[in-house]
């Protein structure tokens, strides 16, 4: 499953659009309706994303550029055939996230109040929206229910002071963004998918299927950790509760580690170091995973990571052999392509994830924090 910008030029997404305006004038009154049409859709300030399965368009979703802070969402449409699996939800949390990734404060909508948009409403409730007065150009009307909920800024990365209670906040929203995302619901394996030891097997015909599945799975298991820990206590992230003396702090900076050292230094060939690094020791396999920063600091320091791991992904395919080594003999002679890196990245984002969840458990009794 993947999002992209869609510049609205292909024949499939036309149609798909066609069918969204059709139904909508055979619910809603003419007077009522405000679905835009392909040529709505492709004027300025318009900015839209389509939801690929595969090589299947189903589903879709834009916003729309009201003034410098303020956004409305539009075109959100599932493929029928798909409703109820998880595709609205991970389609509004991707748009929230670009709203706010683009400056915008507040994001608004406009909705039916029919039985047919019961299931949209609960959704964007779930999302944080709030029922509101008619924005924009838009009138009262008994057919039409207007949302909206604020955005927070762009969080920047390893502040104090001020800087960390903007990414306090920004934690808070994206908690109600995740926990609102429901859990695509897989209908037995993912498409091209097969059954056995996958860091040795082709997993699909179709290396460009492959690599989008791969790098799906990788980008659902991290979301899932920061999922987990969003909304954490300050103190929490530095109490462990388990004999070994873990902490939540330590494994999520473990992860960025991780994350660093297999596709910057293993796969890219490049070591350096970073400010991160000041007045760390020596990295010690056997030691507890602890870390004394400020939760802020450890997250920024993770999505960083990711973000550094995915640049150096976007210049290599699957089948290229790593630049650098591990480090250790045993384990280099089985790292002989950056499908195995990605493999073993996806295996470790989760087994942690899986830490992650006992331990939010037992340190303020939250359960099912993650994207499963």
């Amino acid at each position: 499953m993947k999002i992209v910008a869609d510049d609205l030029s292909g024949p499939e997404i036309a149609r798909f659009l066609d069918e969204h305006v059709q139904q909508m004038r055979s619910i809603t009154p003419l007077e009522s309706k405000h679905a835009l049409d392909l040529d709505g859709l492709r004027e300025p300030g318009i900015t839209f994303w389509s939801v690929l399965d595969g090589a299947s368009l189903v589903g879709c979703g834009a916003i729309k550029r009201l003034d410098e802070g303020h956004a409305e969402l539009k075109s959100m449409r599932t493929r029928p055939a798909r409703k109820r699996s998880g595709i609205a939800s991970l389609l509004l949390a991707h748009i929230i996230t670009e709203a706010r990734r683009a400056g915008f404060t507040r994001l608004s909508l406009e909705t039916g109040t029919a039985e047919f948009f019961r299931p949209a409403r609960r959704l964007y409730e779930k999302f944080g929206f709030d029922y509101c007065e008619p924005f924009a150009d838009y009138k009262p009307d008994p057919n039409s229910a207007f949302m909206t909920r604020t955005l927070c800024a762009q969080p920047a990365r390893g502040r104090g002071g001020a800087g960390v209670e903007q990414d306090r906040a920004v934690a808070a929203e994206q908690r109600v963004v995740r926990a609102a995302a429901v859990r695509i619901r897989p209908r037995s394996a993912p498409p091209g998918i097969v059954r056995g030891g996958c860091h040795d097997r082709r997993m699909t015909e179709d290396r460009d299927q492959e690599r989008d599945q791969l790098l799906s799975f990788l980008t659902y298991q991290r979301d899932s950790v920061l999922s987990i820990v969003d909304g954490l206590g300050e103190e929490s992230w530095q109490t462990s509760v388990v004999p070994s003396g873990w902490t939540v702090a330590g494994l999520i900076a473990h992860l960025g580690g991780a994350e660093r050292h297999w596709f910057q230094e293993v796969v890219n060939g490049h070591q350096g170091e970073l400010p991160w690094d000041e007045g760390l020791p020596p990295y010690d396999p056997e030691a507890p995973h602890v870390c004394d920063r400020p939760s802020a600091d450890v997250r920024a320091y993770y999505e960083e990571q990711c973000r550094r791991s995915d640049e150096v992904l976007a210049d290599v395919s699957l089948s290229d052999r790593p630049r650098g080594k591990h480090g250790d003999p045993e384990i280099d002679d089985q790292v002989t392509t950056v499908r195995w890196v990605v493999l073993h990245m996806i295996e470790e984002t989760a087994a942690h994830s899986g830490h992650l969840e006992i331990a939010r458990e037992l340190l303020d009794g939250r359960t099912r924090q993650g994207l499963r």
